[in-house]
């Protein structure tokens, strides 16, 4: 069935297929039409399958800009092939931001859509719609972002070595420029009125300003300021800048004649300063230029918190005190100027006499990301409860019609508030973020309740992170996850007649009363927020009270204390843009792993310690000061959760006895180097450690064995890793193979029984140290990611690369896959959290695979001689089991 393959695929030699044809193509993908593998061996080494092509496949485009470069040949060319052109990662939400200046948010003034930063990402978010509908991909960290005036057209440029600035269309998707002319960074970027021309500013070691005629990539005319520019902007006579004492008004006059024949080497920028008041003597960190009536005013902010008034001669004409202690950004339409202040304070002022209107509501201060949605509707603008910090407000833009104002906060919260009427300011859209780099990520087991009422803690298909802001966040991507009653239930009639269900928005009363406290007034994919702090540390000697039942819906959290971790995380003061603040290292959350049962969650931090959660109450039970430097990892056993195993930099390795209320059960002084990682098998019979010493340790686990003798945990061999150390490691599903990365930029395969290595495949050219690997449940593929900041997707068997993306623009530190064989979620220093689709065919297969390990494990269990009957599902804590994953627990005890 379907179209015929090109020429250029060629017949793979390692599969033999019966009444099919089974093709594969130069980037290693396998497709595979009606028929099955036939060959035993071949089936045990088979790569993906792929679909046949379908409609639905060519009417759903990959959704990311510039990720493959199409094919340019017409139609004739390529003879009438229909090829799926899709990548194997597809990136589906960005979850997290990085916007510190008021360039770095973007409001569309047709649309409203709104453009902000996330790493190297440039995400295009809908208010309207709620939903993100399209990103755009930089190959360097984005550190600005603009729309052309008549909506067509997005603009970001770069920070990094050799930054350009780049031009996409907003609709189709095409590049349409690269535009260099910095070295170190664009610190803004602004489009003329006319969007025929664009104007860019440097960073403080380059300031340099740049007019670009795009289309011609072309440079028209530059000039080299004498301080460092924190903002631009275009009116309608010109551009202006600011900086330290400085606000600079460059004429644009005769840059038209230039636009239409480009000269060879570009002109000099003629600029005039602003004549400034005697007591604006502070830095103007932002500007923006009238619009409508008032578009011969200027308006400019300093950090100190004056707000200025520039006339059409750039005389200072007014000037006021926003009644704050700092001042971030100012934004304006035709009939309001807002200003961004300190403590999250948003000032509104008349445009022709800068007479105050209001003041709008404030975010929520910091612990009270959690708010429930029946405690945020009794008190909807965050008024109730005194105390407490709240972050800055580092970004404000107006929609074109004055009635949306989208706010960033210093906490990396993005609200859409709505502003109709000045007087009755109410919050349109809100998402609540990581404050600081990412550690770790892992999937929730699917399990019951640990009571046995049926309901888990946490609803099906969550996922959890930790961070260097001292705060365990509970992501679930489903916004009907903890409704009762599921969409295809509740609009059945709808899908029977065939018509396509509505889509409907989850409200309190859909929410079972034991889950209503994760039902967040400020986030849609948030559930929860667990808040860590060195006041904590009173729980080892058990002088914290634990809560003996599930946070109540009805009570707003507690805030922070001033100085507590998690405020150190937030920006409440200003900041140099060009370096991004980051927390005290010596403090935060490093590493965590789920209790396979789903009731507990151990997680190491900073410090040393070993810190275990109830996720029914999200209280602390207990405070494990188990090291004397970072806890570098953290893992249950995967069968029975009856330990918990950490390795920190002191080069130890500890393991605890769940069973006897995480009691220590063995020290284990095996390396003499960092301990980068710790794992057991899937079937609790091995516990393995590797560290920076180049070692990794096997030992032999006995749940049986006296603790006091030393009979729990003994060695078994110590191998050598000869060209570096190991960062990573993971078992597979059928607990037969072992695969590390490390410094070697390699995937080292190594046999669980032999404990020796069996193969090993090289990464591509290029590929820097590689720090963490994952494989997918079912074991077919192996996700790693490196020092370059690529997430490289490989074929298990026979070690080809599938696939290689970017998005973090900083290092990625953890990777998960979800249970649904759908998507891979990816962490990083960024504060970022990536969700990526993986592609039909990858589901198909591993969904394949695990259907195979049931049937074989089935026959296995049930055949004559079979004493053991199938075990329950496996729990990794790094890539929790599918549906089918009894398949995959019962070929891990089989093989053990």
């Amino acid at each position: 069935e379907g179209p015929s393959l090109p020429r250029r695929h060629a017949s793979h030699p390692l599969h033999r297929v019966s009444g099919c044809h089974a093709t594969v193509d130069g980037e290693g993908s396998c497709a595979v039409w009606r028929g099955r593998v036939t060959s035993a061996a071949a089936r045990h080494r088979r790569p993906p399958r792929l679909p046949p092509s379908s409609n639905r496949a060519r009417r759903h485009p990959p959704r990311i800009a510039a990720m493959a470069a199409p094919d340019s040949r017409p139609r004739s060319a390529r003879g009438g092939e229909r090829r799926i052109e899709m990548s194997k990662l597809n990136l589906e939400r960005v979850m997290g931001l990085t916007a510190f200046h008021n360039g770095s948010l973007a409001v569309n003034a047709v649309t409203g859509e709104v453009a902000y930063p996330a790493g190297c990402i440039c995400v295009i978010y809908s208010p309207k719609r709620n939903r993100q509908v399209r990103f755009f991909k930089s190959r360097q960290a984005i550190s600005c972002v603009a729309f052309s005036p008549d909506g067509r057209f997005i603009a970001v440029g770069e920070k990094g070595h050799d930054p350009c600035v780049r031009v996409w269309e907003l609709n189709s998707g095409k590049s349409l420029a690269e535009l260099r002319g910095h070295r170190f960074g664009v610190a803004a970027i602004a489009f003329s009125p006319d969007a025929r021309l664009l104007a860019s500013a440097g960073y403080r070691h380059d300031r340099m300003v740049n007019v670009f005629e795009w289309r011609a990539k072309a440079c028209l005319a530059n000039s080299r300021v004498g301080t460092k520019v924190h903002a631009l902007a275009w009116g309608e006579t010109g551009f202006v800048t600011c900086g330290h004492k400085s606000v600079r008004f460059f004429d644009t006059d005769g840059l038209a004649t230039l636009a239409a024949a480009p000269p060879a080497h570009p002109a000099a920028l003629v600029s005039r300063p602003g004549v400034l008041n005697g007591g604006a003597s502070d830095t103007f960190v932002d500007v923006a230029c009238g619009v409508g009536k008032h578009s011969s005013l200027t308006f400019a902010v300093t950090s100190g918190g004056l707000l200025c008034c520039f006339d059409e001669g750039r005389a200072m004409d007014m000037w006021v005190k926003v009644q704050s202690s700092a001042a971030f950004c100012v934004t304006v339409t035709e009939t309001v100027v807002n200003v961004g202040c300190a403590d999250g304070i948003v000032r509104a002022f008349e445009p022709a006499t800068l007479n105050f209107l209001a003041t709008l509501p404030q975010p929520p201060a910091v612990g009270r990301a959690a708010t429930s949605a029946v405690a945020g509707a009794a008190d909807p603008t965050g008024s109730a409860g005194e105390g407490g910090v709240r972050p800055a407000t580092l970004c404000l833009r107006l929609s074109a019609d004055s009635t949306k104002l989208v706010a960033i906060y210093g906490d990396r919260s993005l609200f859409v508030w709505d502003i109709k009427r000045i007087d009755r300011v109410a919050k349109y859209r809100s998402f609540v973020y990581h404050s600081a780099p990412i550690w770790d990520v892992a999937v929730l087991p699917e399990a019951a309740a640990p009571d046995g009422s049926g309901r888990p803690p946490l609803p099906e298909g969550t996922f959890v992170t930790c961070a260097a802001d001292s705060t365990i966040r509970f992501w679930n991507l489903d916004k009907m996850a903890l409704s009762e009653a599921r969409p295809a239930e509740t609009d059945g009639a709808a899908s029977a007649s065939g018509a396509k269900p509505k889509t409907r928005k989850l409200r309190v009363d859909d929410v079972p009363s034991a889950w209503r406290h994760l039902h967040s007034f400020y986030s849609r994919e948030l559930l929860y927020v667990v808040h860590a702090d060195a006041s904590d540390r009173g729980a080892a000697a058990g002088e914290l009270a634990y809560p003996a039942t599930a946070p109540d819906s009805r009570d707003l959290p507690p805030v922070c204390a001033p100085g507590s971790w998690p405020v150190q995380g937030v920006v409440v003061k200003p900041i140099d843009a060009e370096v991004p603040p980051l927390p005290d290292m010596r403090i935060g959350l490093r590493c965590l792993s789920p209790h396979p049962a789903g009731g507990s969650l151990a997680v190491g931090d900073r410090e040393g310690n070993v810190r275990v959660y109830d996720l029914r109450t999200m209280g602390l039970t207990h405070m494990l000061p188990a090291h004397d430097a970072e806890v570098m990892s953290v893992c249950f056993a995967p069968r029975s959760g009856a330990l918990v195993a950490s390795g920190s930099r002191d080069r130890m390795v500890h393991v605890f006895d769940a069973r006897r209320s995480y009691a220590l059960g063995a020290s284990l002084d095996a390396h003499t180097s960092a301990v980068t990682a710790v794992l057991f098998s899937n079937d609790d019979s091995r516990l393995l450690s590797c560290a920076g010493d180049k070692t990794l340790v096997f030992n032999r686990v006995n749940l049986d064995g006296d603790a006091a003798a030393g009979e729990l945990v003994t060695r078994i061999k110590a191998a050598t890793a000869p060209n570096g150390t190991i960062y990573d490691m993971h078992v597979d599903s059928t607990n037969r193979s072992l695969v590390t990365a490390g410094q070697d930029k390699r995937l080292n395969i190594w046999n669980m029984a032999s404990c020796k290595p069996v193969r090993s495949y090289a990464a591509d050219p290029g590929c820097q140290e590689l720090n963490r690997v994952v494989m997918d449940p079912a074991g077919i593929l192996a996700v790693t990611c490196s020092f370059d900041k690529a997430i490289r997707m490989y074929d298990f068997y026979e070690g080809r690369r599938l696939s290689r993306v970017t998005a973090h623009s900083e290092m990625v530190t953890g990777l998960a896959f979800t249970h649904d064989c759908r998507r891979m979620i990816s962490v990083g220093g960024d504060a970022c959290i990536m969700v990526w689709r993986l592609a039909p065919e990858l589901t198909s297969a591993m969904r394949e695979r695990l259907s195979e390990i049931q049937s074989s494990t089935d026959k296995r269990a049930a055949g004559p001689g079979s004493a053991t009957p199938p075990v329950a599902a496996v729990r990794s804590a790094s890539a929790p089991v599918l549906p089918a994953a009894s398949a995959v627990a019962a070929a891990a005890a089989a093989s053990a």
